[in-house]
């Protein structure tokens, strides 16, 4: 396998991408964490920032009744 470029941690508190396994494996190593390793940074941020959905939108949001 080559070299990879980034690391992504999905989630827990040091959620992110990385250049560097040394740093990312600290944060992963021993932890329920997912993580994966990708080929190019492109690939990275479009597997974390992608994979992210709008639920609501300034347009869209409501005041609750109770907060009124």
């Amino acid at each position: 396998m080559g070299k990879l470029a980034a690391y992504v941690i999905f989630d827990g508190l040091m959620k992110g991408i990385y250049r560097k396994w040394a740093i990312a494996k600290q944060h992963v190593i021993g932890k329920n964490v997912r993580h994966k390793g990708y080929k190019t940074m492109k690939e990275a941020e479009h597997a974390l920032y992608g994979s992210y959905k709008v639920v609501a939108t300034t347009k869209n949001l409501q005041r609750s009744p109770i907060m009124e």
